[in-house]
C-alpha cells in the first residue's frame, strides 16, 4: 500500500524566515487547560472543608448505606468492625 505523504514525511520542518519562534513557555500557556468554570475548584475545597469539620471524628463518617461507625456497631450488638 502506498502512503499518500510519502513525498512529504522525510522533509525537514519549515522555519519561517519572517516570524520568529515562538518562546516555549508561550507555547505551553497556548494549551494549558482551560477554566470554564471559574470558582468551582474554590467551592469544592470549601465544601470539603466544611464536611471536614462537620465529621471531624471518624466514627460520624458516614459509610456507602449512610450508617456511621457508631450507628452500625449498635446495629451489630456492639461489635468492632
Amino acid at each position: 500500500m502506498n502512503n499518500p505523504y510519502a513525498d512529504i514525511l522525510d522533509l525537514p520542518r519549515p522555519v519561517s524566515s519572517v516570524h520568529p519562534p515562538m518562546p516555549l513557555k508561550n507555547r505551553a500557556a497556548q494549551f494549558a487547560p482551560f477554566a470554564a468554570l471559574v470558582g468551582f475548584h474554590e467551592a469544592i475545597e470549601r465544601t470539603a472543608q466544611e464536611w471536614t469539620a462537620e465529621h471531624e471524628n471518624v466514627n460520624e463518617i458516614p459509610d456507602a448505606a449512610g450508617k456511621s461507625k457508631e450507628s452500625r456497631r449498635r446495629d451489630c450488638g456492639g461489635m468492632q468492625d
